[in-house]
């Protein structure tokens, strides 16, 4: 019984957590988008306020924020700020991340349970608030309003969970280390090109702040209107800033009418809203100096990945994992970044054109920079051929030769008398032997030879078999 009071205490526990985890980021984003809308239509001057309408109106906000293509009067509107759905990645991360530690088991397994569990949640809220909205002024595709948020929420859920879960250990195992250096040499990419962006977007919005400052007099009078105004600009810099990577790399942009890129430019008139001050008037040529900054980039990786490894092929193969993830990450963003407003306007970047450029200023230069300026294998000693032995057994054989030679000469250059001392002492060595004659039959023999001859040998056949005989 206390056993099974416990599994339930524990049941339950898990239970109240999942429960949490699944609804406190849905209920805080709506809750989120719905103040943003109530403030911008207090504070400005030509909108009237209801409660009601502004809850109703949070709802396909929400999808918005989410990224989720919306319909507006029967009008496309799928150019959506990034902004919002960066806010509401980052509650989902951090609810993600906050319940890690009120589960119980592996971490990649509560890392799994509450990625599913956030997705689904989000997945049936935004079909529900489709469903719901359908056939209204502002709505959504029920099906898009499924797989969109899903799919938000679970990678924002993954990002909050790297850390608490150890998910990269966990996939460390599974990845070679050549994919591995070409992950985070890619994900060094991908932020280099974001700021590369960013960084052109600012200096241009800078130089036109005048410009800026007028239509802001111009088209939101008053406080409040320019509030409101500040805040849709502020929302929408993501999407700038998307737009200058795909101007930097060099394919760039369209809004409406007009095409903007380093190599080309036609002008068509835009809204009258501050942020599009930043587009210039007329071309320069100028701006084809700004290749320098994906090329940066792309030095920067090589120089990641040249102490990689000590093979300079292995070395080129974690360069082209890192220009995918850089071209992967921009089609991504692109995709999020781009839409359209109305039937002719709105930002629309080339993503197959965008990608493979970003791919060759990043994957070119950090293949020339890693492949030389890494290390090198050292070249070890090549075994030697037959050839070489051959020569190497005559050489050697040529001084043995002469060594030969030169003892032959020396012996036949002896003096005469050497030759005649083997002679003499050839027959001094005979005379012993002519006087040493065999004993006589009478005369006895030594003991010791009566003794040697008693004694037979096993060489001796014939001795060995006489007393068989007898």
């Amino acid at each position: 019984m206390v056993r099974q009071g416990v599994a339930r205490g524990v049941g339950t526990e898990r239970m109240r957590v999942l429960l949490t985890v699944a609804t406190l980021p849905l209920l805080a984003g709506y809750a989120a988008v719905a103040a943003l809308l109530a403030v911008v239509a207090a504070l400005a001057t030509q909108a009237s306020f209801s409660p009601g309408q502004i809850l109703l109106a949070a709802a396909p906000g929400w999808l918005g924020a989410h990224q989720v293509p919306l319909t507006l009067s029967g009008k496309p509107l799928a150019m959506l700020p990034m902004a919002l759905t960066v806010l509401l990645g980052v509650l989902i991360a951090r609810s993600a991340a906050g319940a890690v530690e009120r589960l119980d088991g592996r971490r990649t397994h509560r890392a799994l349970v509450i990625v599913s569990t956030m997705a689904c949640a989000h997945a049936v809220a935004g079909v529900g608030i489709a469903i719901a909205s359908y056939g209204a002024r502002l709505s959504a595709d029920p099906l898009e309003s499924f797989f969109i948020p899903g799919l938000v929420a679970a990678a924002a859920a993954t990002l909050g969970l790297v850390r608490p879960c150890g998910l990269i250990a966990a996939l460390r195992p599974y990845l070679v280390p050549v994919a591995t250096a070409g992950l985070r040499a890619g994900l060094l990419g991908l932020v280099g090109l974001l700021a590369a962006g960013s960084a052109v977007f600012a200096i241009a919005s800078v130089l036109s702040a005048p410009q800026a400052q007028s239509l802001f007099t111009a088209g939101a009078p008053g406080f409040g209107s320019g509030l409101g105004m500040l805040l849709l600009c502020l929302a929408y810099v993501p999407n700038a800033a998307l737009a200058a990577v795909g101007f930097v790399v060099g394919p760039g942009f369209s809004f409406g009418d007009l095409q903007l890129s380093p190599y080309s430019y036609s002008t068509a008139d835009v809204p009258a809203v501050p942020l599009l001050a930043a587009l210039p008037d007329e071309p320069a040529d100028w701006w084809r100096a700004l290749v320098i900054l994906p090329l940066g980039v792309g030095v920067l990786v090589g120089l990641r990945l040249r102490k990689s490894s000590p093979s300079p092929l292995q070395r080129l193969r974690s360069v082209f994992v890192a220009g995918a993830v850089v071209g992967f990450g921009i089609v991504v963003l692109g995709a999020l970044a781009s839409g359209r407003i109305g039937t002719s306007g709105g930002l629309m970047l080339d993503l197959g054109a965008v990608s493979l450029a970003s791919f060759c200023w990043v994957a070119i230069p950090a293949a020339v920079v890693a492949y030389f300026a890494g290390e090198r294998p050292r070249k070890r000693a090549e075994p030697k051929s037959q050839h070489d032995e051959d020569t190497a057994d005559e050489e050697t054989d040529e001084p043995e030769a002469d060594s030969h030679d030169a003892e032959a000469e020396a012996e036949d250059e002896k003096p005469e008398t050497e030759d005649e001392e083997p002679a003499e002492r050839s027959a001094t060595d005979q005379e012993p032997e002519q006087e040493s004659e065999p004993p006589k039959s009478g005369e006895p023999q030594p003991e010791e030879d009566e003794q040697a001859e008693s004694e037979p040998t096993a060489d001796d056949p014939d001795e060995d078999a006489q007393p068989e005989r007898l």
